[in-house]
């Protein structure tokens, strides 16, 4: 029941995101249904839309980001020995790192392997999708009903106090998520176009992880977001992690 339970709750945090745009849609004259049935849609056609602007690319450059990783480490390392004299070990790090050939294959081929699968992958993946959206359209559509129902089992003195509550509740959570995912998408927009420009190894990718990673971390998620990147273009030319730092910085 784990795997379900899992799937009610995004559904339930994605009905609670939904919520400013549903209660907007509603206020101006439609059907609560109609509403979360529109935002639901908005964002299956943003998905749609990224997918096929970019996913292509996306899946390519996270492949050839796991099976160019052990070159990448063996040439960071030569270029920490080079710059600062010290004695590492390529071949040891790996090794303790558990990065081997094996294991990249076994990596890269999860990520674009055969056509069974992908297949499956997708489907599961749909499924999954699918189940999370009818909960979450029943969730948002319902969620007033649902309210005065469970309010209905409390004595009458705490009713309104409860209804209130959970209205307040709603419509903070439902901003403060919405307004982290815009901030994620717009930081992910900047730092991939950011990492496109400087020239940084898998670009796409590591713009995407470090604009997510960013606003959803708090305090140290930006550091942690351009560190990744950096580490990859310190290890090609150090002078893209000055350009890296920099926008990160402004």
């Amino acid at each position: 029941a784990s795997h379900f339970i899992f799937l009610f709750m995004l559904a339930w945090l994605l009905s609670i995101a939904m919520e400013p745009s549903v209660a907007w849609l509603a206020n101006h004259g439609l059907k609560r249904g109609l509403a979360s049935g529109l935002a639901i849609l908005g964002i299956i056609v943003t998905t749609i839309a990224f997918i096929g602007l970019f996913g292509g690319i996306f899946v390519a450059q996270s492949a050839e980001l796991i099976h160019g990783l052990p070159a990448t480490i063996y040439n960071l390392v030569n270029w920490l020995n080079a710059t600062f004299h010290l004695q590492l070990d390529p071949a040891h790090i790996l090794d303790s790192l558990h990065i081997d050939a094996g294991k990249i294959a076994e990596w890269a081929s999860s990520l674009a392997g055969g056509i069974l699968g992908v297949l499956g992958l997708i489907f599961g993946g749909l499924f999954d999708t699918l189940t999370m959206f009818v909960f979450a359209y029943y969730l948002s559509a319902d969620g007033p009903r649902l309210r005065r129902i469970i309010g209905s089992w409390l004595p009458e003195r705490m009713q309104k106090v409860f209804v209130t509550v959970w209205d307040i509740a709603v419509i903070k959570t439902g901003g403060f998520v919405v307004s982290k995912l815009v901030l994620a998408a717009l930081s992910a927009v900047f730092h991939v176009v950011a990492f496109y420009l400087i020239g940084v190894p898998f670009w796409l990718p590591m713009g995407i992880f470090a604009g997510i990673v960013s606003q959803f971390i708090p305090t140290v998620g930006t550091y942690i977001g351009i560190a990744i990147p950096a580490l990859f273009s310190l290890a090609v030319d150090p002078i893209k992690v000055v350009w890296i730092v920099a926008f990160a910085t402004v």
